[in-house]
């Protein structure tokens, strides 16, 4: 697999030495436009390689020489959010300008490219980037599903004192504070939450979930790194091994769970040749009500955004 990582900020160069410690691919492209810098972590990257015996081809531009006809690109480049910022749709108008120049640059590459995107507010940005830049909406995601749903689970096994391996759960909706938990579809041990946690602490899992990265980017002055990265490598292996496990990631919407348009995470597979199948599950209405609610908020922060 030929990989393209375009950003190579705290997210890229991160997943870039995961993708190399891994092996996950033949060739490993790493883009950005700051010359020095991007030299500098390409050569630590390069080290680290050596020292952990990776056999990937990889190698720096800053004018996407070697990136034609990438299997996967993954966008990680834009402004990341600062404790300044209410929330991730701050960053939506400055971040459209980046985004279109990657993305009307990918189609010149690539006849039908597979895109993993990563940048905040990441649904506006998805959906910016399949409407102006018209890019397949069946080939085009975005990471924040798998990182969101991890959050989900590390806070019920925290709070169930288990081991996260025991947990099962998804998160849909935005990336952001509209996120919608699946509390009732969640297991700790093969059971339902009510089996090991009490409404209080269920309440107190969900806000912990939705307030992770705010938290983080308050603690450390920047948002997340490694579980992003974690995020997309996950990503990447099902994708390698075709596995068409189920996750959830953020997509365009074209009618299911009654939602048109809007980008947001939902349950899905996903294979070499972009998203398998989008899956509708039976959730509770009130979560399908929350769904939809976050949906509004969604579109009018996009129209918003794009006048």
């Amino acid at each position: 697999m030929k990989i393209t990582l375009i950003g190579a900020g705290g997210v890229g160069a991160e997943t870039a030495e995961l993708v190399l410690r891994e092996n996950l691919a033949k060739e490993l492209i790493l883009v950005d436009l700051n010359a020095d810098p991007l030299k500098g972590k390409f050569l630590d990257l390069a080290h680290a390689a050596a020292i952990c015996g990776s056999t990937t081809k990889f190698q720096y531009t800053v004018d996407y020489l070697g990136a034609e006809n990438s299997d996967v690109y993954i966008v990680t480049a834009g402004l990341p959010r600062t404790p300044e910022m209410k929330s991730r749709n701050d960053l939506f108008v400055a971040n459209t300008k980046v985004i279109s120049a990657i993305c009307n640059k990918i189609k010149t590459l690539a006849a039908d490219p597979l895109i993993i995107m990563i940048t905040n507010p990441l649904d506006l940005i998805l959906r910016y980037a399949i409407e102006f830049c018209q890019l397949n909406p069946k080939k085009t995601l975005g990471m924040s599903g798998v990182l969101d749903s991890a959050r989900f689970r590390f806070y019920l096994a925290k709070a169930a004192q288990v081991p996260v391996s025991e947990v099962t759960g998804l998160v849909i909706g935005p990336h952001g504070e509209a996120m919608v938990p699946l509390v009732s579809l969640a297991k700790i041990s093969g059971k339902p939450l009510s089996a090991s946690l009490t409404p209080d602490q269920i309440a107190q899992v969900i806000t912990e979930t939705v307030q992770a990265g705010a938290n983080i980017t308050n603690l450390q002055g920047r948002s997340a790194i490694h579980a992003p990265a974690a995020a997309l490598v996950k990503m990447l292996q099902i994708i390698q091994a075709n596995s068409e496990e189920i996750i959830s990631a953020s997509v365009q919407l074209s009618g299911e769970y009654g939602i048109k348009d809007v980008c947001l995470e939902v349950p899905l597979q996903i294979n070499q040749d972009g998203i398998a199948a989008i899956i509708e599950l039976k959730i509770v209405e009130e979560e399908l009500a929350a769904l939809r609610e976050s949906a509004k908020i969604l579109q009018e922060a996009y129209q918003q955004g794009i006048n």
